[in-house]
């Protein structure tokens, strides 16, 4: 079993993680909406009252903190005017109007208390050895009264406002979910810092337990709730990332955590360290992101570093929003609810027939209908119910004259179905009909970046391939034993140029390679050097075809053309250069960068030729 000061730490790591953690969340997913950056400061300020409780709990009062250490005690007192700004935000415009005085006093007052905390040393409590988990155990501060004050009241009108704003907002069910849910929030951080604050100031002999739960829940609440809604007003799916960023954090805190304590208790390092490598860990984890980003402009161009922001987002976003059965599920369940019938299903075509995607009950999902020939909203007959799972209106959803599927809907409770709400229903066809096909766009949409990414991928393989064969190509000496690739160049244009002196070819050095002899292997008689030299003529022929691009020559020769032609006229031809030059329309400079570069392809072409011979021996 735990004890009560275990167990008060507990408390305080956890609601200083969670505080932490969203406070971050709130400002990297809306970092330009001052919602949200009031939320992080009121998240972030209360933190450091946890990362204090934690060690005045966990530290004897006659350890020495370091200086920077200590003067954390004071970032909690701007607090409550945080949370009290936050609050004006939610109020209509004319009633918020005239509360910017009141904004701007509560900020005076927290700057006031920080400088006379300061200065005196006497505002925040200390703690002492016995029963550091009683409140009786805090040495409230000659000034910290006020402090109380303070709190209370900024806290009192922070509840007033989200209690009128509540009672005043919209109608709309999500609007007045998140304002239900920030009231909760202010009314349980409210009850808890009062809690804390005059149990502390009386000096009382109670646990300081319930006070730092209750505020540490209120905070938690707060968090979630702006998180929740920024993604309202922003169109935002908020539940998949934020539960993945939350897993994500709490595996890489708790990995640390493991680490750091195992250090703790073995080499005996200071409480502290713990508490201080858990918040470096959730910062670091919830900054990665935008320092990958920093990162990008230092190492990459604007091109790039916007295609591996989009990339990034891309990433963030996949996935975050429902499939489509899930939605379909969500829109017949509303709209069975609002017609009272207990039995619905929404089908999809697919080829000939039907599939049910969504249905009310669930065990007649992914059942198949058959085709259902209908222009308009149609009630069904008793023999027509049967078929259709016992249903009793069957509407069409069509989409540019093309029918995609059908909506059926069971009997009402009730009566039948008015005339008005069939007229609903066929306005509310048209919209489902429009989720159906926009989500089968993005559905394409995301193969098509899945082919994208893949090429792009592929490519840019290759082409790393491509360049590392280039910088670590052999040269031609490992072929022919002390020739250098220049020298290697040089005896395959010469061979070009005596390309019918089959006498001079069969002594030449190219003579001596493998692949001559693996064309001289077939003969009976007996090898002479002109048929070395003959070989040697058709080896560098069938390079030299391999130079030749596919298809008929066009008429002009296309660019592609002119170093086969170029080789081909001039040694196979013998064809003068002048005539070469006009029929291509090049000029004499062109034509010499041309052949150069049509020789060293050859021989390129002739060695990857002999490897292979060399392989086939082998």
């Amino acid at each position: 079993m735990f004890n009560l000061l275990t167990l008060t730490s507990i408390v305080n790591f956890l609601a200083l993680a969670i505080s932490l953690w969203l406070g971050f969340y709130l400002v990297t997913r809306s970092p330009r909406r001052r919602v949200s950056w009031l939320a992080a400061l009121t998240l972030w300020s209360i933190t450091c009252l946890f990362f204090n409780n934690l060690l005045h709990l966990n530290i004897a009062p006659d350890e020495t903190l370091p200086l920077w250490l200590a003067s954390f005690r004071g970032t909690v007192i701007p607090a409550p005017a945080f949370w009290f700004h936050l609050t004006v935000l939610f109020l209509p415009p004319k009633v918020s109007k005239w509360q910017r005085h009141l904004v701007v006093a509560a900020y005076l007052a927290a700057a006031f208390l920080l400088i006379i905390g300061g200065a005196t040393n006497q505002l925040l409590p200390g703690v002492t050895e016995a029963g550091r988990e009683l409140a009786s155990s805090r040495q409230a501060g000659a000034f910290y009264p006020y402090f109380v004050g303070f709190t209370l009241i900024t806290l009192a009108f922070a509840l007033g406002n989200l209690t009128y704003g509540w009672l005043h907002a919209p109608g709309k069910p999500a609007v007045s979910g998140q304002s239900a849910m920030l009231w909760a929030a202010t009314l349980l951080g409210s009850a808890g810092a009062a809690y804390l604050a005059i149990s502390i100031w009386q000096r009382l002999p109670i646990p300081t337990l319930p006070g730092e739960l209750s505020l540490g829940v209120g905070v938690s609440l707060l968090g979630y709730a702006v998180a929740r809604y920024d993604a309202l007003i922003e169109g935002r799916v908020m539940r998949p990332d934020f539960l993945y960023s939350l897993l994500g954090t709490a595996v890489v805190t708790a990995f640390f955590l493991i680490f750091t304590s195992a250090l703790y208790f073995h080499y005996h390092l200071p409480f502290a360290v713990i508490i201080l490598v858990t918040v470096l860990a959730i910062i670091s984890h919830s900054l990665y992101d935008g320092i990958r980003s920093f990162l990008d402009r230092l190492f990459y161009g604007r091109r790039h570093q916007a295609l591996r922001a989009n990339l990034r987002l891309l990433a963030q976003e996949a996935g975050t929003y429902r499939e489509l059965p899930d939605q379909l599920q969500a829109i017949l369940a509303a709209l069975c609810r609002s017609l009272g019938t207990a039995k619905g299903l929404i089908a999809i075509k697919e080829g000939e027939s039907l599939r049910v995607e969504a249905a009310l009950p669930l065990k007649l999902r992914g059942q198949t209908l058959k085709p259902l020939p209908a222009e308009e909203v149609t009630p069904l007959t008793s023999q027509m119910a049967d078929e259709l799972l016992g249903m009793a209106l069957l509407v069409p959803l069509h989409l540019g004259g093309e029918e995609i599927g059908a909506l059926l809907l069971g009997e009402r409770a009730m009566g039948t179905y008015s005339p008005e709400e069939v007229d609903m229903v066929d306005d509310l066809s048209l919209q489902i009909a429009t989720i159906i096909h926009e989500r089968r766009l993005q559905e394409e949409s995301i193969q098509q970046v899945e082919a994208l990414v893949s090429d792009f991928r592929y490519r840019e393989r290759e082409l790393q391939r491509r360049l590392q064969a280039l910088l670590t190509q052999r040269e031609p000496s490992e072929v022919l034993g002390g020739v250098p690739e220049k020298e290697f160049v040089a005896l395959v244009e010469d061979g070009l140029r005596r390309l019918f002196d089959y006498s001079y070819l069969g002594e030449h050095k190219l003579a001596r390679l493998s692949m001559m002899e693996r064309q001289l292997q077939p003969k009976e008689a007996p090898i002479t050097h002109l048929d070395r030299g003959k070989a040697l003529k058709e080896a560098l022929l069938q390079a030299l075809d391999k130079l030749r691009p596919p298809g008929s020559q066009p008429d002009p020769p296309t660019l592609e053309w002119h170093p086969f032609l170029v080789l081909h006229d001039a040694y196979v031809l013998g064809e003068p250069n002048r005539e070469i030059m006009s029929k291509l329309y090049i000029s004499e400079g062109t034509f010499n960068r041309t052949r150069r570069r049509a020789v060293r392809a050859l021989a390129k072409a002739l060695l990857e030729m002999e490897r292979g011979a060399r392989q086939e021996i082998s």
